[in-house]
């Protein structure tokens, strides 16, 4: 179901404004898991009808081959929606969004690729009654699309160029005489800003304040825009979060060894994905062990034993690789504690650290802060 699905982008792809210059990199890069990750459902997407039961609500979903989400609860409550776009490349699965009164709001129901089959939402477990009220905000559409224009529902599909290489504009007028931004050009924060802005979360990652309206862009350092707090239960082991492959990166023992040369790329392509997964990232691992060949017999990969997958956190009937390189394959991790830190470092400011507990809903330890922060600057309309 999922590799029929067409990604939109693909389909102009001789439209693409890079694709003059680099035709190569452009379809590869359409093949990646960034580029598919979200889109308009089209017509040559098939799903199977799935009927959907959550005995909470005696709520019964069920999506038939045109995407149409039907519902209903007794005899009273019936009726349907038109899933207008999705999200998420596939790999894992799919949520679908449609939209309603100028409003984009995500299905309750989404499509597992490992389970094959719909299942709840993130987080609609939780949520007692039939709900089609869950608004999708801008900032969850900034790591799944390249933009978002609210006036007219659209939104331009996957993570185009320049959420990596900044704007490019210039650099397509002049035919290349003005270069790109080039990431690995940028110094360590700014490199490593460039994946962060999308797979960074912790427990809680919050906008800084700023007094005239900015945003990040590639190029500048995202801990001037995000203030990223972790705890305890998102930095030990057991369940894996979906956006938290960074963080768990930046904690392993081949980042603390390497240092400031180690960085996503030196194991990922970001143009491309590769056919062998194995081969690939086993020659990317004994780059470095090369010296220090492996003791398992017969010697195979290097991911099945040093980069498992464990459960995801928050999603049910889903994976990710464990991006914190363990040597040993170990269990969950007891956790000691959730006082929440700064995954910069450096001075913390409290109105951050404030949102960060509100977001949490640990609203007695955000009280005081955000208080303090409203009198502070009473202009800080987040606060």
């Amino acid at each position: 179901m999922i590799e029929a699905l067409v990604w939109t982008a693909l389909l102009a792809q001789v439209k693409h404004p890079c694709n003059p210059c680099h035709a190569q990199i452009v379809t590869s890069y359409g093949q990646t898991a960034m580029a598919r990750t979200s889109g308009r459902v089209v017509a040559a997407e098939h799903v199977p009808s799935a009927p959907f039961l959550e005995p909470k609500t005696a709520t019964t979903y069920s999506v038939d081959a045109d995407l149409n989400l039907h519902y209903s609860k007794g005899e009273d409550v019936v009726g349907l929606r038109k899933l207008d776009w999705f999200i998420g490349s596939g790999r894992v699965g799919r949520s679908y969004l449609f939209g309603l009164d100028q409003r984009l709001f995500q299905s309750p129901v989404s499509y597992y690729s490992e389970a094959k089959r719909w299942q709840l939402s993130p987080g609609f477990d939780k949520r007692p009654a039939l709900d089609l009220t869950r608004a999708v905000e801008p900032s969850c559409l900034n790591c799944h699309s390249s933009r978002f224009d609210a006036a007219s529902l659209t939104i331009e599909p996957g993570i185009s160029c320049e959420r990596c290489h900044g704007d490019t504009s210039r650099h397509i007028a002049s035919a290349g005489k003005v270069s790109a931004l080039n990431p690995r050009k940028l110094g360590t924060e700014e490199r490593d800003s460039v994946c962060a802005q999308c797979h960074l979360t912790g427990a809680a990652r919050v906008a800084k304040y700023q007094s005239v309206e900015r945003s990040y862009t590639p190029g500048l350092k995202l801990s001037n825009f995000s203030a990223v707090f972790t705890s305890e239960a998102t930095s030990a082991g057991g369940a894996i979060g979906v956006t938290s492959h960074f963080e768990k990166m930046m904690k392993s023992q081949c980042k603390m060894a390497t240092g400031e040369s180690f960085t996503c790329t030196t194991c990922h392509d970001p143009h491309s994905e590769p056919r062998n997964a194995s081969a690939f990232f086993n020659s990317r691992c004994q780059s470095c062990h090369a010296s220090k060949p492996c003791v398992k017999q017969p010697q195979g990969n290097c991911i099945e034993c040093h980069m498992p997958k464990a459960s995801g956190r928050g999603v049910d009937h889903s994976s990710y690789t464990d991006h914190s390189i363990p040597r040993k394959q170990r269990g969950a991790a007891a956790v000691s504690g959730s006082e929440l830190k700064n995954f910069w470092g450096g001075v913390t400011e409290p109105r951050d650290l404030g949102m960060a507990y509100a977001a949490l809903q640990r609203m007695e330890e955000a009280q005081v802060l955000l208080e303090a922060a409203a009198k502070k600057n009473p202009k800080d309309l987040a606060v």
